[in-house]
């Protein structure tokens, strides 16, 4: 047994030899190797501590899985957080092939198909996201019934699907079952029923009914500060959200004050890069815009895009989102030229021409940008389809 603990230990100081000796590089943080390529995990690890090959959080999240069961497979054992980006695609694309072989009604295997369409609804798809969420909660409903905490779960992020393809009033039918359900069950200031409370009132906002869903918001701020503290990830993106609505309905200084609260505290406790903390970054631009503080927004869109592009994707909805929004705070300082070169930059012919609908923010002659219009504005509560009933919310909509 000595003999094995030295010999571990003797492992474990070349391990952290070969770390500090790449610690300059762009090695994975898992097996200290700099090729292939390492991409961002897109956690709260940050820097050269956020990079790894995608095989290797492959294989990491099927050991885990093994000894710890499928939940943790989509979340960073070092900084508890879930993966997102590039890192979260790759991550579950392979979990969803993985599952292939197993039966339909296997609880792993509508996991799996949960956290693909939150994946693809994410990336612009909401199509083939809601075809797969209805043969999920089918599925789940005949297995589990109709009330069951999973069940409702699938039907609350139906509702996110529905509400992005612009269907709000259906979107908010199902959420005020998702919410009476979850009310019912596990009370009013439950994380999952504050979660579906969040998601209404995104949907009231999305419909127009901005007083309501103002109050609403005002309501969840003030019970997730209460029951969770002022920094907690839900209570910020219920602020995030309240901001919105302000800023809709005009209150601009209020909303901006918030905003640049939910951006710092996003900053210090997830990091620059996170796609939160730049969702924050990008909300707060569009406000300074609408305040006149144009150079301001442009400075802040200009860093915003640049982790995008890293985090995310140069061709990611948000990605292209932020770059067309930069485009708009230029042209607004009379920098006609420059907003034309950046503009022209965002155009691909990898982008559909559904996406390129949806993220419309800048057209020709307008002089006009609001939430409406191809900007991500709202933290939107879906639940991550890796925890039971939803306990944690992963997917950030617009609103």
């Amino acid at each position: 047994m000595w003999t094995n603990k030295r010999e571990n230990e003797k492992k474990g100081t070349r391990k952290n030899e070969r770390a500090m000796a790449h610690s300059a590089a762009d090695v994975c943080h898992i097996c200290f190797e700099g090729s292939p390529e390492t991409i961002q995990s897109g956690c709260a690890c940050r820097g050269a501590a956020g990079l790894a090959h995608p095989a290797c959080r492959e294989k990491a999240a099927t050991e885990l899985a093994k000894r710890k069961g499928y939940t943790r497979r989509l979340t960073c054992q070092t900084c508890k957080k879930e993966f997102t980006g590039a890192m979260r695609r790759k991550l579950v694309n392979a979990w969803w092939l993985q599952v292939q072989g197993y039966a339909e009604e296997d609880t792993e295997r509508l996991a799996a198909g949960n956290a693909l369409a939150t994946l693809l609804c994410y990336e612009g798809n909401s199509t083939e996201a809601e075809r797969i969420e209805r043969e999920v909660l089918a599925t789940q409903t005949r297995v589990h019934g109709a009330k069951h905490p999973d069940t409702v779960t699938t039907l609350n992020n139906l509702a996110s699907t529905l509400s992005e393809q612009g269907k709000h009033k259906a979107a908010e039918k199902i959420q005020r079952e998702v919410l009476a359900v979850r009310g019912r069950v596990f009370g009013a200031e439950h994380p999952d029923t504050l979660s579906a409370q969040n998601n209404l009132a995104r949907f009231l906002c999305r419909q127009g009914k901005l007083a309501r869903a103002e109050k609403m918001q005002r309501e969840c701020v003030g019970v997730r500060e209460r029951v969770f503290g002022a920094e907690h990830h839900d209570t910020l993106g219920a602020k995030n959200n309240l901001a919105r609505t302000l800023h809709k309905r005009g209150s601009y200084v209020e909303a901006e004050g918030i905003e640049r609260k939910v951006l710092a505290l996003r900053t210090r406790v997830q990091g620059a890069a996170h796609p939160d903390t730049l969702l924050s970054a990008n909300n707060l631009a569009l406000t300074l815009g609408k305040r006149g503080e144009h150079q301001e927004a442009e400075e802040l869109e200009r860093s915003t895009l640049k982790l995008s592009e890293s985090v995310l994707g140069p061709q990611h909805p948000r990605t292209l989102t932020t770059a067309k929004n930069l485009a708009w705070s230029i042209r607004m300082q009379g920098k006609h030229d420059e907003a034309q070169g950046e503009q022209a930059d965002v155009r691909s012919p990898q982008t559909s021409p559904k996406n390129a609908t949806a993220l419309t923010g800048v057209g020709a002659g307008k002089r006009k940008r609001s939430s409406e219009h191809g900007v991500q504005a709202a933290d939107g509560s879906r639940a991550d389809s890796t925890s039971t009933a939803g306990r944690v919310e992963s997917m950030r909509a617009r609103c």
